[in-house]
């Protein structure tokens, strides 16, 4: 897949972003083996102040961009996303991470979260394409 393959959309995550909320998003993202590959950004931007801004995009083939966005929804209540978000500057660095974890087991501490992903999993099987 070429980077002209690859559909982003801007998000604005929650605040405050709960570390728990990320981690089952990210095994969500990695334990679907017919999921396309997925890009996530962080680009810091400077201000007219001494602060700097951080820009978030979430990225993957046109044809799953809808897919990644219902998903990081679901597990990341209060996201809000921007597929019309224009600005997106030119990568200058990237780095590639690849994961395949072996198998994930249902996590029993959390059932709330387990039900959630279950359940986002589902959705995505039985919506319309």
């Amino acid at each position: 897949m070429t980077r002209h393959d690859m559909a982003f959309a801007r998000v604005y995550p929650p605040r405050p972003l709960e570390p728990q909320a990320v981690e089952a998003l990210l095994l969500r993202l990695a334990s679907d083996p017919t999921s396309a590959p997925v890009a996530l950004e962080a680009r810091a931007q400077p201000t007219t102040t001494d602060e700097s801004a951080v820009d978030y995009w979430i990225g993957s083939s046109g044809k799953h961009i809808r897919w990644l966005r219902r998903t990081a929804h679901d597990l990341l209540p209060g996201l809000l996303v921007d597929s019309e978000a224009t600005g997106r500057l030119q990568v200058n660095h990237a780095v590639r991470v690849d994961v395949r974890p072996g198998g994930l087991a249902l996590n029993v501490d959390h059932p709330q979260r387990t039900a959630t992903a279950i359940l986002s999993a589902l959705n995505q099987k039985s919506a319309p394409r």
